[in-house]
């Protein structure tokens, strides 16, 4: 594991904001091959499958809400919106682009202004799909 100035030099890089590897197979990123999940199970049973070797049913928490996250370098507390307080050393934020958006989640200390311009930078699409299934006439 790097410093955590380390960290802080690659994490203000132009060259790491600007990109994004997602989609760049050279970076390993993405297949330009369509690899569509045709599992009936969904999505749902890969991650709990993947999880059930390490994660304990008392490790997680179901119908919380996150209303502040206080780091630093060698922690993490994640505050609810009913009280409870989780600490760790490490945390991982997957929350929707629309929530970081709304402040909804505090940061202690604030995000670095970059990442809070390349938040509201982006924009958020909604799109419906409609089917329906109609008897051949």
């Amino acid at each position: 594991m790097l410093p955590s100035d380390e960290l802080r030099v690659i994490d203000k890089s132009p060259c790491f904001q600007g990109s994004n590897f997602t989609y760049n197979v050279d970076q390993g990123g993405f297949s330009e091959e369509d690899l569509l999940s045709i599992d009936q199970r969904g999505f749902k049973y890969l991650i709990q499958a993947e999880a059930a070797g390490f994660l304990k049913s008392s490790q997680v928490r179901l119908q919380a809400t996150v209303a502040k996250i206080e780091y630093s370098d060698s922690a993490v507390s994640v505050t609810l919106t009913d009280g409870t307080r989780l600490t760790a050393l490490y945390a991982v934020c997957t929350f929707s682009l629309g929530v970081l958006q709304n402040n909804d989640v505090q940061f202690d200390p604030p995000l670095p202004e970059w990442k809070v311009e390349a938040i509201h930078s982006m924009t958020m699409v909604i799109k419906g799909l409609h089917m329906s299934k109609r008897d051949k006439q």
